[in-house]
C-alpha cells in the first residue's frame, strides 16, 4: 500500500482517540505521525477547527499544520452541488461554509 494517501475527519481522529489511547496503543499513533510525516495523511483545513481544542489532537494538529489543506474551487463547487441533496447532514454539521 506504499503510495496510498489516507483522508481524514475531525470525528474519525476523535474516535481514534477514545478507542485507542496513545498510552495504550503508542503503534497506532506512531503509524498516524508516520502517514503525516510522509505527507500520505491529509485533511480539510475544517477539520483543525473541530480538534483545535481537544488536549491530545488539538497539540499534535499544531505539530502536523501540512496535513490540513485548503479546499480547491472544484472542491467547494462540487460540495455546494451535493449538500442541497442531504439537507439533514448540513444541518447535523451545523453549518456548512466556504470561502
Amino acid at each position: 500500500m506504499d503510495g496510498v494517501t489516507y483522508c481524514i475527519d475531525a470525528s474519525s481522529l476523535i474516535e481514534l482517540k477514545q478507542d485507542f489511547p496513545t498510552g495504550v496503543f503508542p503503534a497506532v499513533w506512531k503509524s498516524i505521525a508516520e502517514l503525516a510525516a510522509s505527507c500520505r495523511l491529509i485533511a480539510p483545513d475544517e477539520v483543525v477547527r473541530g480538534i483545535e481544542r481537544d488536549d491530545v489532537l488539538g497539540p499534535g494538529a499544531k505539530r502536523r499544520k501540512k496535513v490540513f489543506r485548503r479546499l480547491d474551487q472544484q472542491q467547494i463547487d462540487l460540495a455546494r452541488e451535493v449538500a442541497p441533496r442531504f439537507p439533514k447532514l448540513v444541518h447535523a454539521l451545523g453549518h456548512l461554509t466556504y470561502p
